[in-house]
């Protein structure tokens, strides 16, 4: 989960993230996100038990910027460190003798993207194209590492909305 605040009124993040906005002219802001999550990874067999549950916590100054190339096409880029804490909690051994092992890790991540796009009133298409490289030091000679390149090809048609909740939200259109 993540909780973001936009400091730029006049740039679109949902223009990137959602496709559901039209970002019409140049613009770019900073992005503050806290990221949040909770997993457990649980391997089981016979009587022998592997768990591990951890919490993860993050801070990310993110910096987004979308160039109108010309009328409909738009350029976005983005660039995103952060550093945050993971609390961890691993129970392996057999059910009567369990080992339980407390850790708390500094991570850090990086991560970016560009998307090159189309957006009109009704038509919506594009080629997003990001990356993130996550790591934690273990101890003084281990590191964990997780990275992540990734493609999204995206087509979208934009309906009106039923007249019911256009009278609600835009009373003054009629």
């Amino acid at each position: 989960m993540s909780t973001s605040y936009v400091f730029n009124p006049n740039f679109s993040y949902r223009n990137i993230v959602y496709q559901n906005e039209w970002q019409k002219i140049s613009s770019g802001s900073l992005i503050g996100s806290l990221y949040y999550d909770y997993n457990i990874f649980d391997l089981n067999e016979a009587d022998v038990i592997n768990r591990e549950k951890f919490f993860n916590v993050r801070l990310a100054p993110a910096y987004y910027y979308t160039f109108v190339l010309h009328d409909n096409w738009f350029l976005s880029a983005n660039l995103s460190p952060s550093l945050g804490l993971r609390f961890s909690k691993t129970e392996s051994g057999v059910e009567d003798n369990l080992e339980i092992e407390n850790n708390t890790y500094i991570t850090r991540r990086l991560g970016g993207g560009i998307n090159l796009g189309y957006s009109s009133k009704r038509i919506i298409y594009g080629l997003n194209i990001s990356f993130s490289a996550d790591w934690y030091n273990e101890d003084n000679v281990s590191t964990t590492e997780n990275d992540q390149f990734y493609g999204l090809l995206y087509f979208g048609y934009r309906f009106d909305p039923p007249k019911v909740l256009d009278k609600i939200f835009r009373p003054n259109k009629h």
